[in-house]
């Protein structure tokens, strides 16, 4: 007995989110080895309009606790950028308030 189309449906649409979901804890992994790495996200998932059937639920409900753990890691991620970012401004204040630091120009003829 072949699946309901409903439940093809939400496979399939299961299928991309699924990917999606790998290809962000992918480039999760990167930024962790790498913060200097900008990655490109512009994925974006709708859900089919029929109702979840019942035979991939369990498949829904462990992509959901995936999805939610890389928005944790996303989300520390950022935090952490912006903490560096906060550091790296304030350092660069204190550096352009020492006067030794300044350009100096001087004409003068050789």
């Amino acid at each position: 007995m072949s699946p309901a189309p409903e439940a093809r449906t939400w496979a399939e649409a299961l299928d991309a989110l699924e990917l999606d979901v790998a290809e962000v804890e992918r480039l999760l992994l990167v930024i962790e080895a790498d913060p200097d790495v900008v990655p490109d996200l512009s994925a974006a998932w709708t859900a089919p309009a029929e109702p979840l059937p019942a035979e991939v639920a369990p498949r829904a409900a462990a992509l959901l606790t995936r999805h939610q753990q890389a928005v944790e890691r996303v989300t520390a991620a950022m935090a952490a950028i912006r903490r560096q970012q906060v550091r790296s401004n304030r350092l660069a204040s204190r550096l352009d308030q020492r006067p030794e630091n300044r350009p100096v120009y001087v004409d003068r003829a050789v």
